[in-house]
């Protein structure tokens, strides 16, 4: 999987298919396989659209032929409300409220997506404004599934997301991968992505997986420690290069629209994307 991973990140396109039909043929888990296979019929040019064949969920009957906005969580300062609102459905990452969203950021909100950590603080607190108002959940797992339900969300309007595991990534895709990719295995028709950089506008540590070892050990730790950490931990639960080259593959194929933010950022080649994030959360900054 290793070698199919790296040429699919290079573009190789027709080797990784060849290299994914010998897997195929050596006992590799079906499900890998054929997530794979699906991907790469997304990425070719000689198919397109044509292989979104929607699932057969609630999530697929929500999404089928409809256009879809995934609004992501990064402040970019560009005002694309208007243009996101006339959207059949926007999907946005970790909704937490109608309060938390900026006028730039449009007024509606069909669904959003949440990881296990973003429900599990959520759960710790009271039920934001419009929570209750969404059409869609997608979890990541159906770990808090059962105390959504107590909070008066209705069974059928949750889903867990397309399964990816280490599908392309090695390690767990990002949310808004996770999000786009499930979009795409459940019908969804023109699907454009907004509010996303790619972790290129700030030092982001706060909130992230690191939050709990920091509050334990408190003033122990100092920022750079903190930031140490943040990054060791992001390298290890998320592959960078696989995530960047997962939606540049997309977009090359003409699969998802990105606005200007992310489509400068999809520009770059991997090499000089890594050595940005190296800029803002690398060695030069501990």
């Amino acid at each position: 999987m290793a070698r199919a991973q790296a040429l699919l990140e290079n573009g190789a396109l027709d080797a990784c298919a060849a290299q994914v039909s010998r897997l195929s043929r050596g006992g590799v888990a079906q499900p890998v396989v054929e997530g794979f296979s699906r991907y790469l019929a997304l990425v070719d040019p000689a198919s397109k659209h044509q292989a979104r064949a929607p699932g057969a969920g609630m999530l697929a009957a929500f999404l089928t032929g409809k256009s879809v906005a995934v609004v992501g969580p990064a402040e970019t300062g560009r005002d694309q409300g208007e243009e996101i609102d006339r959207f059949d459905h926007v999907l946005r990452i970790g909704f937490v409220g109608l309060q938390s969203i900026p006028a730039s950021g449009g007024a509606r909100t069909s669904g959003a997506f949440y990881a296990d950590h973003k429900i599990d603080a959520l759960l710790g607190g009271t039920i934001p404004e419009g929570f209750r108002d969404l059409e869609m959940f997608v979890l990541a797992t159906a770990k808090y599934r059962e105390q959504l339900k107590l909070w008066g969300i209705p069974d059928e309007a949750m889903e867990e997301a397309a399964e990816m595991g280490q599908l392309f990534f090695y390690t767990k895709p990002n949310a808004v991968q996770h999000l786009v990719w499930s979009c795409l295995l459940n019908g969804a028709g023109r699907l454009k992505m907004f509010n996303s950089n790619l972790f290129l506008s700030q030092k982001y540590p706060d909130g992230y997986l690191q939050k709990t070892e920091y509050r334990a050990k408190g003033p122990e730790m100092d920022a750079p420690e903190y930031l140490r950490n943040w990054c060791h931990s992001f390298a290890f639960h998320h592959n960078p290069r696989a995530q960047f080259s997962f939606l540049q593959r997309l977009v090359e194929a003409q699969v998802i629209e990105v606005d200007t933010e992310l489509s400068g950022v999809l520009e770059m080649d991997a090499k000089t994307y890594i050595a940005r994030l190296d800029q803002i959360y690398g060695y030069a900054n501990w």
